[in-house]
């Protein structure tokens, strides 16, 4: 029966045709056997919906060329397994091995292992296999590139023959090998085959449709066409029927319509789009062209416009259609955008098993063995929600005890020192002295929930033990499918209806079953396996269940919004560079190769055309998008299609929204949406949301407290009254420590988050000493080696005892101040003795003698310094003197180690930031109140010379000497009683920047990072 090819233009009712010649068929009394092919499962989809709810599916088989083959070559008895991905990729890795050992490769043998070429592989093979590319190709190569792409592809099909799989690619090109032989026909023939939604027939769906046609069956084709076909939006449509024209060239096309059933103005607009001469539409109410400035704010107006047409116009999700130029740019916005509005989204590209956050977490275990159990690895494994660890005893609260466990035993990695802490802490019943001093010492596990700990983590670290030795694939399966099983994997992410990705997974593993049973074993060791693993994890996908998606809506590519119709389509991305993209040469695959084989050119993919389809998808309306900036902030070139619809429907149609510019609150599509529009547009809620405008007032008044220039509000630090916990500090009840009182002379703030609220950054263990741990360090051996020698009057005695001293400091030092030694640490060790050894024979010099060492004040049983000030206010110190020496007459000398050189100048007495001299000169007189003061410095070890601060030398206006050091700290300490007082924590940027460890950098809005000189 002759073949049937019926036209009509996009829009202009093609599949209802179909559907109306299907359902005749289907009412005459003899019981009809109908396929419709379709190009994709959406499609598909559509189709068998219209279908049902016309009243007809008996007898109706709608589906792919690859459905209709599967029953041709079931039929005949030739039918042969469909490879799956995860077979696929063994398959694909299996022809890279033979081609490697064969010496084939050269050009690619430095990236065959590589997810990248693998991937690059399975597209090219995927083109290949669908144009039916199979005999005669290994000499059309004219690279040294090409020659090994078909050589790996010749292996491919050697394999596949060998195996005797098909590729679901080249289902199709398989069939009509099997339809060339002269043997009967078993497949029942249909008495109609309609072939609907088609823009490109490749090599082998043409040589079907050939075969077809000379069976005794009814053949209809749609195309789309159009009466003026030189327009550039009909080169794809025109393509598609020259293919038609040339394989069937007595074949009469016949006209379904001439009309669209479009809107009349979008009608117009298609019927003018990329004309040479165009005619402005009259009027334009189903089309928006909106243009914003950046793709953030494109997806943000469009979802909120579809939201409305969901709530507002009760439209159902499927009746509503996104369309996107670039899935990179637009998906990961879409995503984000709509879990504010409350959307669901069906994304039509596939989501592939190694992105899925539950593989992932495989990853990271598998991470976590190879390098050793390093902290952060093994938290992220036990606080996992894809993981149960509950066989080992483990719970996911359990994350927060092996942070305090490695912080305590200075634990970054390694299975052996895990496990000895934990069993310190286990053989620990009660929390004693070593214990004691842990700043985290009252949640520190031990006794019995170390003992649980050390079990559980025993156990785990025994069961993720990875075999030394080679396994063969189904070896290395079996043993991860073990594992996973142990840790619950597989239940834990049913128990969270995400039972896909666990089938999808099985697939996964039982194709590295099925590629050892077909191809023979592949002997590999872990790494070796891991790696064929995740390539065949990167291209199998998962899906939710096609009833799911009907409840979210649609977001397609151009290509894919063929065939389908909506109530309502926005279309984003119209802007150069965007849509049309770009076309850049194939760097393997070059257009006039292609063309030898069969393939689809980059040119013939006629961009314009698909433009034209998507366009023409919409039943109601249309809203089109587009940046108008790029990332840079430079002006961004509209979409030349862009630039044709507003040409036809007029400047008016088009709005350039700009962000400020003021909303209809009705219109927000969330609550932050609602609020932010309303204060920003210094209003209030509407009624109904009376009960978050509090909240609302009070955090705009704090908003404006940190943007205004007045520093006296509230919110700024002025918190109005001193809580009662603090007030003893005022009235001399409690007492201060130096750095306390600079901290508060630098930045009240600061004061306020540190002491106040007693807020302490956690941080992570770093490998290597750290600037505070080495001063404390130093300062410990200065002040034992001093009394260990025999004379400590004598630098050379005391020079004598510092080897013993230091290494049994730096030996300690590690456990002691908690940090992790690394190979430099031996080697740093010999610097420090030399910035020791010049501070023992400088300090020496001019007749000065050590008198006490670590000199305490207010600490240990001994008084607090009391400082009076002129008003009769008094404040207590406490502290430690590092040093006290003194001269042949009895004066005393006040010495202060500091690590650095830096803020060690007289101005840092007078800003205030350094106020420990001074103090720790009226701790010393006051203690040995007959001696004299005579002087005090900072002795800086690493520049191994004195600060520029001296005591003796003070001068600033008419205060000389300490006397006058000590009047300027009485007037620092009257200014911290009067800003206490006042309940003042305002902060202050310091001269020169803030500290990178203040604790309050994280959120304080005048936060300004230290600058160096």
């Amino acid at each position: 029966m002759a073949l049937e090819v019926w036209l009509a233009p996009p829009a202009g009712g093609k599949t209802e045709f179909c559907l109306r010649t299907v359902r005749q068929f289907l009412s005459e009394e003899k019981l009809k056997k109908i396929w419709v092919l379709v190009p994709d499962r959406r499609q598909a989809d559509s189709f068998r919906n219209q279908l049902i709810q016309q009243g007809g599916l008996l007898g109706v088989h709608i589906g792919s060329f690859e459905d209709l083959c599967q029953e041709i070559l079931f039929s005949q008895n030739e039918y042969l397994p469909l490879l799956n991905p995860a077979l696929r990729h063994r398959i694909l890795r299996e022809s890279i091995r033979e081609n490697e050992e064969g010496g084939t490769l050269t050009v690619f043998s430095s990236i065959t292992n590589l997810p990248g070429f693998q991937g690059l592989l399975h597209r090219i093979f995927n083109e290949f296999c669908q144009a039916g590319v199979v005999n005669g190709f290994t000499t059309m190569a004219e690279t040294a590139q090409q020659a090994e792409l078909l050589a790996l592809y010749q292996s491919y099909l050697k394999l596949l023959d060998r195996i005797q799989w098909i590729d679901p690619q080249g289902l199709n090109a398989y069939t009509n090998q099997i339809l060339q032989k002269e043997e009967p026909l078993l497949w029942p023939l249909p008495d109609l085959v309609v072939l609907d939604g088609f823009d490109r027939f490749t090599p082998p769906q043409l040589q079907l449709i050939s075969w077809m046609e000379k069976l005794d069956l009814r053949l209809i084709i749609t195309q789309t066409a159009e009466t003026k076909n030189a327009r550039m939006v009909n080169q794809r449509f025109e393509r598609s029927l020259n293919q038609i024209n040339q394989t069937f060239p007595e074949v009469k096309p016949v006209w379904i319509s001439h009309d669209s059933f479009l809107p009349p103005d979008l009608k117009h607009i298609s019927r003018n789009l990329l004309n040479v001469q165009i005619q402005p539409v009259s009027t334009s109410n189903s089309i928006r062209l909106l243009a914003l400035q950046s793709p953030l704010e494109e997806v943000r107006e469009v979802l909120r416009w579809v939201k409305q047409k969901l709530v507002v116009a009760e439209n159902l999700p499927s009746d509503v259609a996104v369309i996107i130029p670039d899935e990179a740019t637009y998906q990961p916005l879409l995503k984000a955008i709509a879990r504010e509005y409350g959307l669901r989204l069906n994304f039509s590209s596939p989501d592939y098993l190694s992105e899925h956050p539950a593989v992932q977490i495989l990853e990271t275990l598998f991470q976590l063995i190879r390098s050793d159990y390093p902290r952060r690895l093994l938290i992220d494994v036990v606080r996992s929600p894809y993981l149960d660890l509950s066989g080992y005893g483990l719970l996911k609260q359990d994350a927060v005890a092996f942070d305090l466990v490695s912080r305590y035993g200075l634990v970054m990695s390694g299975v052996e020192l895990w496990q000895q802490v934990l069993a310190k802490l286990a053989a620990s019943e009660t929390i004693d002295n070593e214990l004691s001093d842990f700043e985290y010492a009252e949640t520190m596990p031990h006794g019995e929930e170390a003992q649980r700990l050390f079990d559980g983590h025993q156990q785990l670290a025994l069961d993720l033990v990875i075999p030394e030795k080679t396994l063969p694939v189904s070896g290395w399966v079996t043993w991860l499918a073990n594992l996973l099983e142990k840790l619950g994997w597989a239940d834990n992410l049913e128990k969270m209806g995400e039972k896909e990705v666990v089938e999808s997974f099985r697939t996964v593993m039982d194709g590295q079953r099925l590629g050892e049973l077909t191809l023979g074993a592949w002997v590999l060791d872990f790494p070796q396996f891991y790696s064929v693993l995740q390539g065949a994890l990167g291209v199998v996908a998962y899906a939710k269940p096609s009833q799911e998606n009907k409840e979210k809506v649609p977001v397609l590519r151009m290509i894919e919004a063929r065939g389908v119709r909506f109530k309502h389509t926005a279309i984003l991305g119209l802007a150069e560079g965007s849509f049309p993209i770009p076309i850049k040469p194939d760097p393997f695959l070059p257009d006039d190769f292609r063309q030898k084989l069969g393939l689809e050119t980059r040119l013939d993919q006629e961009q314009a055309s698909v433009f034209y389809l998507a366009f023409t998808r919409a039943d109601q309306s249309m809203l089109i998008t587009r940046p108008y900036l790029t990332n840079a902030g430079e002006p961004l070139e509209p979409s030349p299609y862009w630039n044709a619809i507003k040409e036809i429907v007029g400047a008016d149609k088009v709005s350039q929204l700009k962000p400020g510019k003021h909303r209809d609150l009705s219109t927000a599509a969330s609550l932050q949406e609602l609020a932010f529009w309303a204060w920003s547009q210094k209003g209030g809620l509407p009624s109904g949301f009376e009960a978050i405008n509090e909240t609302l007032y009070h955090q705009r008044s704090v908003l404006d407290a940190r943007i205004s220039r007045e520093h006296n509000l509230i919110y700024d630090g002025r918190i109005g009254v001193l809580p009662d916990e603090m007030k003893g500090w005022v009235a001399g009840e409690r007492t201060w420590s130096p750095s306390r009182l600079e901290t508060y002379k630098k930045c009240a703030y600061w004061f306020w988050t540190q002491y106040s609220l007693g807020l302490v950054e956690q941080t992570i263990l770093q490998p290597g000493l750290q600037a505070s741990q080495l001063g404390s360090m130093l300062h410990q051996i200065l002040e034992e080696v001093y009394p260990e020698a025999d004379d400590p009057s004598d630098p050379e005695s005391v020079v004598a005892a510092l080897p013993k001293v230091a290494q049994r400091v730096f030996e300690a030092a590690p456990q002691k101040y908690g940090f992790i030694s690394t190979p430099l640490w031996v080697v740093e060790q010999t610097e420090w003795m030399s910035f020791l050894k010049t501070a023992i024979y400088e300090l020496s010099k001019d007749g000065w003698k050590p008198l006490a060492y670590e000199q305490k004040f207010g600490l240990q049983g001994s008084p607090p310094l009391t400082i009076m000030l002129e008003d009769g206010r008094k404040i207590k110190v406490r502290g430690v003197i590092d040093r006290l020496d003194e001269d042949e007459n009895g004066s005393l000398r006040v010495v202060d180690y500091k690590t650095g050189s830096s803020h060690l100048d007289p101005k840092e007495l007078l800003n205030g930031q350094r106020l420990q001299l001074p103090i720790y000169a009226l701790a010393a007189a006051e203690t040995f109140p007959e001696r004299e003061v005579r002087d005090g410095f900072y002795w800086a070890l690493r520049a191994q010379k004195a600060g520029s601060l001296k005591l003796a030398g003070f001068e600033y206006q008419d205060l000389q000497g300490f006397s006058g050091a000590a009047a300027v700290l009485r007037e620092h300490l009257a200014f911290i009683l009067d800003g206490m007082e006042e309940a003042n924590f305002q902060p202050k940027v310091p001269e020169g920047g803030c500290a990178s460890y203040c604790p309050a950098r994280f959120w304080c809005w005048h936060f300004e990072p230290e600058r160096w000189a």
